[in-house]
C-alpha cells in the first residue's frame, strides 16, 4: 500500500504471513470496534468522512496478532495500533513512525504491546511511547537518529544482530529478537553495515 490514510483496520488482524508494506498517513495497520465509542476512537478513515460501527464478530474481541510474514510501515500516526489487545509471536516488524501525539506500537488502554517472538525494530516519537511486555529479551530506550540512516544493534563482542535504514527521524526505539539474551548491547544510529540489503 504506496499511500494512504489508513492502511488496514479491522475488528481482529490477523497476520500470519507473507509481505505488508505500508506508508500511511494516520496509523498504518489499526484493530477497532470501528466509530468514535471506545477510547482513542475507531476506524480513522478520511479526515471529513463518517467513520463505520460494523460491530465485534461473534466471540470476538478487538486485537491486533502477528504471527509470522514480513510487515514494514511508515506512518504519521501510530505505527501499528491496536484499542485491544497487540500482540506478537513470530516474523519480521519494522515500524517508522513520526508525530508526537502517536506511538510506533499502540496498544488499548489497560494493555500493553506484547513481544513473544519475531524480529522487532520500531523508531518513532517518545512523546507517548511504552515500553512492551516480553517473553524474549526487548530494548526500549531513547535514541536519536535523522531519516535515511542505518539503526543497528551489536552484541558485547561487535557481532550485528540487526540493522534497519529508518526511513523517518526518531527519538524512542524498540527492539527485539531471538538472538538477544542478557548481556549487553550497543545501539548504534547513522551506522556503517555491510552485507545483503533486503530490499521491497
Amino acid at each position: 500500500i504506496s499511500n494512504c490514510y489508513e492502511g488496514v483496520q479491522g475488528v481482529q488482524v490477523n497476520i500470519n504471513g507473507g509481505t505488508l508494506i505500508i506508508n500511511s498517513l494516520d496509523d498504518a495497520i489499526n484493530a477497532s470496534e470501528g466509530g468514535n465509542k471506545e477510547p482513542g476512537g475507531g476506524f480513522g478513515g478520511r479526515p471529513g468522512m463518517p467513520g463505520s460501527k460494523p460491530g465485534l464478530p461473534s466471540g470476538g474481541n478487538v486485537g491486533l496478532y502477528m504471527k509470522g510474514g514480513f510487515v514494514m510501515v511508515t506512518s504519521k500516526g501510530d505505527g501499528i495500533d491496536s484499542n485491544g489487545e497487540l500482540v506478537i509471536v513470530n516474523g519480521i516488524l519494522l515500524v517508522s513512525q513520526y508525530g508526537n501525539g502517536n506511538e510506533p506500537i499502540d496498544a488499548g488502554d489497560g494493555y500493553e504491546p506484547t513481544i513473544n517472538g519475531g524480529l522487532v525494530i520500531a523508531a518513532g516519537a517518545k512523546g507517548m511511547a511504552s515500553a512492551p511486555k516480553a517473553t524474549q529479551t526487548a530494548l526500549f530506550t531513547e535514541a536519536n537518529g535523522s531519516a535515511g540512516e542505518i539503526l543497528a544493534i551489536n552484541d558485547a563482542k561487535g557481532k550485528n544482530i540487526m540493522a534497519w535504514k529508518v526511513p523517518q527521524a526518531y527519538n524512542v526505539i524498540t527492539m527485539s529478537a531471538p538472538e538477544l539474551g542478557s548481556g549487553k548491547y550497543s545501539i548504534i544510529t547513522n551506522a556503517t553495515v555491510s552485507g545483503t540489503e533486503h530490499t521491497k
